[in-house]
């Protein structure tokens, strides 16, 4: 029973959490200054009244608000997230999807190995506490752990991508694979490797601690 009673108010925890979040991001982008469709088109060939007014229509910012949220409720549910707005011609969900594998491949793997790692050094730290190793890797990892995750990235792709200073450029800097490569098998998988060594390395360091 009491098991039950848990696993029922972390998914009501789960819901709330969920609403909340519908909820702020609906709102945030109407309490902002300034026309939304306006601020989509700005700095655009395309930013002008006409324009503006078209947009306004398509994503229905010309509806009264508790019709534009139900919309927008509804839309957020069933997944219809419209077409992107930067990749024309494409789906939101289509772009997502295309991105959920490489995305599960990196944090999933980096997770388990730095779940891995961290284990196996604080079993190591606790049984010789007091040790060097125990003061070395406390200190180590309270280190990585309060370091910015994209700091420590753009450092990693410094000096492994971008070939400053005596560092060679060994790694690509983004990307699942290389753009046009004709490769498959062992030759597709090393690709990939290649392409998730540093993001890897980097997540791998930062969860560690």
């Amino acid at each position: 029973m009491g098991t039950r009673r848990y696993i029922a108010s972390k998914v009501l925890q789960a819901l709330l959490t969920l609403a909340f979040v519908m909820v702020f991001n609906f709102f945030l982008f109407r309490v902002i200054p300034g026309d939304p469709a306006a601020l989509l088109l700005r700095g655009t060939a395309a930013f002008n009244p006409q324009n503006v007014a078209q947009v306004t229509q398509e994503l229905g910012l010309d509806k009264p608000l508790p019709q534009q949220f139900l919309v927008y409720a509804q839309d957020t549910l069933t997944l219809n997230f419209g077409d992107s707005f930067f990749l024309k011609g494409q789906e939101v969900k289509s772009v997502i999807g295309d991105r959920i594998w490489p995305t599960m491949l990196l944090v999933a793997t980096s997770t388990v190995a730095s779940a891995a790692l961290g284990l196996l050094i604080g079993i190591h730290a606790g049984w010789r506490r007091g040790s060097k190793f125990d003061v070395g890797s406390q200190g180590f990892t309270l280190f990585v752990y309060s370091m910015p995750e994209f700091w420590f990235g753009i450092l990693v792709l410094m000096a492994f991508a971008g070939g400053i200073g005596p560092f060679p450029s060994l790694f690509p800097a983004g990307g699942y694979s290389t753009p046009g490569a004709d490769v498959s098998g062992i030759g597709h998988v090393a690709d990939v490797l290649n392409h998730l060594a540093l993001p890897w390395f980097v997540l791998v360091v930062a969860y560690m601690g």
